[in-house]
């Protein structure tokens, strides 16, 4: 097993580089089809600010508008065109995506919406969950 990678990392390998990075191609696909990103490129008001991409290519990121406590999620999916900035605050963008929505989010549903997250996210096959209720 290998070692833990320093966080002492050069600048060109941190978190920094890789935003910019997103926000030069999220430009770049803009300039060249406006229609498809509707949002403006951070630091414009309201512009895209991405913080995450997923191992398919969607960005999640913050559309900034106004003080930072109330930006809320937006998504730049890579299957459909990107929406308006989701409802609510983070914590409760996280928890309907792992109740299985919104369908808006440009994410399929991970589970049903009924349940609770930690046993969607701690259950095996059999359905149990792994928090000591079962074999």
């Amino acid at each position: 097993m290998s070692a833990p990678q320093s966080l002492d990392r050069p600048r060109e390998q941190g978190l920094a580089t890789t935003i910019e990075d997103m926000l030069d191609g999220y430009r770049q696909l803009r300039a060249a089809h406006p229609q498809y990103y509707p949002m403006p490129a951070w630091p414009e008001p309201g512009g895209f600010l991405p913080f995450a991409s997923t191992i398919d290519g969607d960005q999640i990121g913050w559309c900034a508008d106004g003080p930072p406590e109330t930006w809320r999620v937006a998504v730049n999916p890579r299957h459909c065109d990107q929406g308006p900035p989701l409802p609510g605050d983070f914590t409760a963008t996280l928890l309907t995506w792992l109740r299985g929505g919104p369908a808006e989010s440009g994410f399929p549903g991970l589970t049903g919406r009924d349940l609770h997250p930690l046993d969607v996210m701690f259950s095996n096959r059999s359905g149990r969950a792994r928090r000591g209720e079962g074999p």
